[in-house]
């Protein structure tokens, strides 16, 4: 069986910047129903990744009480939110000034997200200009 590939996009929504407090929202595009790591467990968690100014900034640290996989299902044209924020403690580095802001959601294609039909592969959003954003709420 091959990992599931449907069109995917993802949207950053900034509530404030420095450093950089919002929602990634992933979309399904296409006509059928996906599955994606759902967060709150390593696998979603560690599907979520930044890049500020070509640096990689990605979620570290986290313990769990359960870890265990768990997958949302993302309705055609249903919107999955990912409320993050760069400065809790939790992304390594952590967000230095920086002027562009890009989301990426990436999942490799493995033998347990064969098994779990969770959607593989990586989408990133437009960049977004940090300095426009300045003194927005």
């Amino acid at each position: 069986m091959t990992a599931i590939r449907p069109p995917l996009s993802i949207r950053l929504d900034l509530l404030r910047t420095g450093p950089p407090v919002g929602v990634a929202r992933v979309t399904n595009d296409g006509p059928e129903p996906v599955r994606l790591w759902a967060s709150g467990n390593s696998w979603g968690d560690g599907m979520l990744t930044f890049v500020l100014d070509g640096a990689r900034i990605a979620r570290t640290g986290q313990e769990y009480t359960r870890n265990a996989p768990d997958a949302a299902v993302l309705a055609p044209g249903a919107v999955y939110a990912i409320a993050f924020d760069l400065g809790d403690g939790t992304w390594t580095p952590a967000a230095l000034a920086g002027r562009w802001l890009v989301a990426r959601l990436e999942n490799p294609n493995t033998d347990e997200t064969r098994a779990h039909e969770v959607w593989a592969g990586t989408i990133a959003s437009d960049p977004v200009d940090l300095n426009a954003r300045t003194g927005r709420g």
